[in-house]
């Protein structure tokens, strides 16, 4: 808990995976993978309960012994095409209804940022429920990573490419740019519906690679 504010992370692992078959559960350190995140969770000094949605019963298993809640996602909720906010939203009305509690914060995590440090997570806690340089609350905080590149586009009717930066520079003198790592996606309660986690006011926290 933060200033009154109840946190629940979510972490969805589901048991299908095209890229690397079984990933959320291959051992990392002499762990699963899927381990790192609820320990990382559980340290947080804020969170209230760490939660695994998953439609497979290993994962399962392996998230309750290390110290996970879990709820059963539904079969249709584990396909490739589903995104994650129908998931993350199905969990968090599970959990509340059985729980028989509300959440103010809920915080994805995902099992393959098992790098990720615990007191970054605390850092995007602390900085979704405090105000900010405009003297302002944000609704959603998003981890990203510095991804400044002289980066190019396709022209798809004139099968041609072309540059997205305005002249060539070394990087450090491009625009900032940022890319979503999706280790930490923490948004209000009130934004998290089954089309969308976002908030009106974004804020963005930059972590390290390894981190993400």
């Amino acid at each position: 808990m933060y200033n009154d504010n109840r946190i629940l992370v979510v972490i969805p692992a589901r048991g299908g995976s095209k890229g690397i078959p079984r990933k959320n559960i291959r051992l990392l350190g002499g762990k699963p993978l899927i381990a790192h995140t609820i320990e990382m969770g559980n340290a947080s000094k804020y969170v209230d309960d760490v939660l695994v949605t998953t439609d497979d019963n290993e994962i399962k298993f392996i998230a309750e012994k290390f110290g996970a809640e879990t709820v059963k996602r539904d079969g249709k909720l584990a396909e490739d095409s589903i995104p994650l906010d129908p998931v993350i939203y199905d969990a968090t009305n599970q959990k509340e209804k059985s729980a028989n509690e509300k959440y103010d914060v809920v915080i994805t995590v995902q099992p393959t940022s098992p790098l990720l440090k615990t007191k970054t997570l605390d850092l995007a806690i602390e900085t979704l429920l405090s105000k900010n340089n405009d003297d302002e609350f944000f609704d959603t905080i998003i981890s990203v990573v510095d991804d400044r590149h002289l980066s190019w586009g396709y022209d798809e009717e004139n099968r041609k490419y072309f540059p997205l930066y305005k002249e060539r520079v070394n990087r450090q003198y491009l625009p900032k740019a940022y890319k979503e790592t999706g280790s930490i996606f923490a948004t209000k309660r009130e934004f998290v519906t089954e089309n969308s986690r976002l908030g009106d006011n974004i804020g963005l926290i930059e972590i390290s690679k390894q981190e993400s």
